[in-house]
């Protein structure tokens, strides 16, 4: 089904010609996704991946390729995304040797799902399977391939390959993997961080009870460690919340655990938020790393707030660079909890070291069990309301001037434009005379905001007896 600007997956049947038999699935996710089924069966053949079409080596056929690729071109209704299906190449068949390992890897995997059955829980604990079931687990850990999907380990309710063997208790553990008491039993830390990221329980519940059982050294080393280790954007026990389905969930889920682990920071000390972050700076002057500016910032902000202090002008660069998160996620609305803690005097020039950037993008959603892309405003515009500012001012109406194609968050940069005051209106009535944009209109509403106020309404009987008016 096609829905015009939202585009949503589109499930296909494959039929063979001959037998009128369905022989595959093959589902389509916008902007070049996808992924090939065979009929009835759960494990891909084939993905789309920006639009390329790659087939196992084990099962690559030329010819089938050819004839999907056909029957895709004239598929009725038609499709909506392009797929390349690369008919000039030829898959490089595996050695003997490869075969035999993949088919090892297989049958690890289908042992797994046969002894683990599928799980709802975002991890199961390893001391809470069956005897069997963790037999299972280590007895197949050797044969599993360090890159497997990440959906095979999920579904099962195990962690990603890179925290498997410390789960399963076969690895070197690290302080994830420590315990701290609970009223259902112990849970190792990563149970307690991922309980709080999926909000079983709230953040102050989480910080207290790791601070009351851990010593300041551990929570520092926990805190580090969750922040420094994703590789590829894989993460222990995916505490930055890959597994989520829409861009918008990965980023409240991203902000909600940077403000839990700055919680959790301050809990340990008085002082805790300014050794991280004095760590970071350090760190990020030789690598960039997601998310660690993020976390001593909050947490530095944490400390502020509980002090009764602004935030500290020392660390304003590193505030500056907190907003990079990866995969395109960004801090949006949360950066407001730092501003607020910096003197009005002080805003403009710390947005200006942030990133005055005024940028409307769109996010993927999930409504109603449909992916759908839902405009908003991000940078400079969450914060432009705490900076009003005229260099601002003109910032945001210079963003909203250029504005092509595409929808835009015509309403929340109105409610914006409105806070920020009667300061924009001289850039509003410049913007109206030499814009080109196909959204001038909302130039014209925001300049309607500060518009003289109306005459005042005349009340008149009708002769119904009620109360009419007139609007001056």
């Amino acid at each position: 089904m096609q829905d015009e600007e939202w585009a949503p997956l589109e499930l296909v049947d494959v039929v063979e010609l001959a037998s009128g038999k369905v022989t595959h699935q093959l589902y389509v996710w916008p902007y070049g996704s996808g992924q090939l089924f065979e009929h009835d069966k759960l494990t891909p053949v084939a993905m789309i991946i920006q639009h390329g079409f790659d087939m196992d080596p084990e099962q690559d056929d030329l010819a089938f390729r050819k004839a999907l690729a056909a029957a895709y071109a004239t598929a009725e209704p038609k499709l909506s995304e392009h797929v390349d299906f690369k008919l000039d190449q030829v898959s490089k068949k595996a050695t003997p040797s490869e075969s035999a390992e993949r088919a090892i890897q297989k049958a690890a995997i289908e042992r797994l799902r046969k002894e683990l059955g599928y799980s709802k829980e975002r991890y199961r604990l390893f001391d809470a399977l069956t005897k069997a079931q963790q037999a299972a687990v280590r007895e197949e850990y050797p044969h599993l391939y360090p890159y497997e999907s990440f959906h095979h380990f999920e579904n099962l309710g195990i962690p990603p390959y890179v925290a498997l063997g410390r789960w399963a208790g076969i690895d070197a553990s690290t302080p994830l993997e420590q315990g701290a008491p609970h009223t259902r039993g112990a849970w190792p830390v990563w149970k307690w961080l991922k309980a709080a990221q999926t909000k079983e329980i709230d953040v102050a519940k989480c910080s207290a009870a790791l601070n009351k059982h851990l010593p300041p050294p551990t929570i520092m080393a926990i805190v580090w460690y969750v922040t420094t280790t994703v590789v590829a954007g894989v993460s222990p026990y995916e505490l930055w919340a890959r597994e989520l389905d829409s861009d918008r969930a990965k980023n409240e889920a991203a902000v909600h655990m940077i403000r839990l682990l700055a919680a959790i920071v301050d809990g340990s000390g008085d002082d805790a938020a300014v050794e991280l972050a004095e760590r970071a700076e350090k760190h990020l002057a030789k690598e960039p790393t997601f998310y660690l500016a993020a976390v001593a910032t909050f947490a530095l902000a944490v400390r502020a707030r509980r002090r009764g202090e602004p935030f500290p002008t020392r660390f304003y660069k590193l505030a500056a660079g907190a907003n990079f998160l990866g995969n395109g996620s960004n801090l949006r609305d949360a950066i407001r909890e730092i501003f607020e803690l910096i003197p009005m005097a002080e805003r403009e020039r710390f947005l200006v070291l942030y990133g005055m950037y005024f940028t409307a993008i769109t996010d993927e959603e999930i409504v109603k069990g449909r992916t759908r892309e839902v405009p908003v405003l991000i940078h400079a515009w969450c914060v432009a309301d705490l900076v009003p500012t005229e260099k601002v001012a003109k910032g945001l109406v210079e963003d909203m001037a250029t504005w092509n194609n595409y929808p835009k968050p015509k309403q929340a940069a109105l409610d914006i434009v409105k806070k920020v005051g009667p300061i924009c209106v001289p850039y509003l009535e410049t913007a109206l005379k030499t814009s080109t944009s196909k959204h001038k209109d909302v130039l014209a509403k925001a300049l309607a905001l500060f518009a003289a106020a109306p005459a005042k309404a005349t009340a008149s009987r009708s002769r119904s007896g009620r109360r009419g008016s007139a609007r001056g």
